[in-house]
């Protein structure tokens, strides 16, 4: 199981929770919490985080605090459900913010 702790709230949120029963909790291994709080990456060999996980392998989750949405992040380039290697330690890394150009 994962929780994160809010030190600003003093409250603890469960990460890890199942989609078919929000007050069921599933596993999780190797939390990754990104600079702003609000993505944990983490791997998890359950199959109730997410309807699509079908595989019965672990595979790497994204839960976004804000939006309370889980998504599975262990996917190929085709959009199908990729196998993830033994000792994977899954991190959250933002992404550069480049400007626009749009109405230039």
């Amino acid at each position: 199981m994962i929780y994160v702790y809010d030190i600003e709230t003093g409250t603890s949120e469960l990460v890890t929770r199942s989609y078919h029963d929000p007050l069921n909790a599933c596993k999780g291994y190797n939390p990754s919490i990104s600079h702003d709080g609000r993505y944990i990456a983490f791997h998890s060999d359950e199959s109730g985080l997410v309807e699509s996980d079908t595989n019965g392998k672990t595979d790497v989750f994204v839960y976004d605090r804000v939006n309370k949405t889980m998504q599975l992040a262990s996917l190929s380039g085709s959009g199908e459900q990729a196998m993830v290697p033994v000792g994977l330690r899954p991190s959250v890394q933002m992404a550069a913010s480049l400007p626009s150009s749009r109405g230039k």
